[in-house]
């Protein structure tokens, strides 16, 4: 809870007032970086931390996962709570989505500009 201070300074400067809870920043880097994050995430789950976090921010990868997860944890447990059943629930659908061929023919998260191997689906047919 933010006190009269905080809640003076942040009204003073035009901002608001610090929230309450941890937050969670997830870094961009495309489907790398949001395969980095879902083992992260998992091992936050894993402590019992993750819900403990109220806020989350993100760009590039980490939105990716974090749009995931809005989608797959509809009702965020109490602070302390594990989440169960996360390879199920959370990092199995997530895995097949980034194997998923996007609209340029290569898998999520490959391709020139990944860095990766660059993996065509369908794979291309030899002709002989």
């Amino acid at each position: 809870m933010a006190s009269e201070q905080d809640v003076a300074v942040g009204a003073a400067a035009g901002t608001r007032p610090r929230s309450a809870g941890l937050a969670l920043c997830l870094s961009g880097g495309g489907y790398r970086a949001a395969l980095f994050h879902l083992g992260a995430v998992r091992r936050l789950n894993e402590l019992g931390i993750l819900s403990k976090v109220a806020t989350i921010s993100s760009v590039s990868g980490g939105s990716i996962l974090s749009a995931h997860l809005t989608q797959t944890i509809p009702s965020w447990p109490q602070p302390g709570e594990i989440l169960p059943s996360w390879d199920e629930r959370v990092a199995q659908p997530f895995k097949e989505f980034v194997r998923r061929p996007s609209s340029n023919g290569h898998c999520h998260g490959t391709g020139p500009a990944s860095g990766a191997p660059s993996t065509r689906w369908p794979p291309p047919t030899s002709s002989t």
